[in-house]
């Protein structure tokens, strides 16, 4: 009996990928409708071996937030799963709800993860499988492609942090406070971030040009000195 689709839901919210593709070249494939599309949608990968990675953009998010982005943009999603533990502190911020999850367990979600015939495989054993995986899913196949993923929702919910793939990769955090956020007087739509000082700089008064007074003693033919004033 086929797996049920009314009995468990089926995941369509994910972009296929190659498996060399490297992090940053994923991230230009993915949709950007909504903040909330590129986070919680799912990046598939084919492992050649009968598996696949399936992972949350967000979760690639929370590793390259800890790593450091450009350290990550260069990599493959399977060299993420084996990269090393950044050392340095957790940085603050980050979505809520990924706080608690070490460096290795937001990797385990990288495992890889196996992959069904629907029309062979019955839901309790879809559900079995999918289950047994560090992030709940599983790759369900149509005629060997890929039509659906299995999931459980573990993450949405809480507010979403900017995206921190965009401007070179700087972590933006999110001002809970708008209303009352106001620009500095002298800002201007399009500068970028060093301008306001650069025109606050330019803006102080000049000072005054300094004038020196000083005396030199010119020698007549008899050795005597003569003093000339010059300012």
């Amino acid at each position: 009996m086929p797996i049920n689709f009314d009995t468990l839901k089926p995941n369509r919210e994910f972009t296929e990928v190659a498996a060399d593709a490297l992090v940053g070249e994923i991230y230009a494939l993915l949709p950007k409708a909504t903040r909330e599309q590129l986070a919680f949608g799912y990046v598939v990968t084919a492992l050649g071996d009968g598996k696949y990675v399936v992972v949350r953009w967000i979760e690639i998010e929370e590793i390259a937030r800890r790593a450091g982005i450009g350290s990550v943009r260069g990599l493959k999603l399977t060299e993420l799963a084996t990269m090393p533990a950044p050392t340095d502190p957790v940085p603050p911020g980050g979505y809520p709800k990924l706080a608690d999850y070490t460096f290795k367990d937001l990797q385990r979600f990288l495992q890889p993860v196996e992959a069904v015939e629907q029309s062979t495989t019955t839901t309790q054993d879809a559900r079995d499988l999918r289950d047994s995986h560090p992030g709940k899913r599983l790759v369900v196949l149509n005629g060997g492609q890929v039509s659906a993923l299995l999931t459980v929702e573990l993450l949405s919910g809480d507010t979403l942090s900017n995206d921190p793939f965009k401007r070179g990769g700087a972590v933006l955090s999110v001002n809970t406070n708008t209303s009352s956020a106001k620009p500095p007087a002298d800002r201007t739509a399009g500068d970028e971030p060093g301008a306001t000082v650069a025109r606050a700089e330019a803006a102080v008064e000049p000072k005054p040009e300094r004038v020196i007074n000083y005396w030199i003693n010119q020698l007549d033919d008899t050795g005597n000195s003569t003093p000339i004033n010059d300012s």
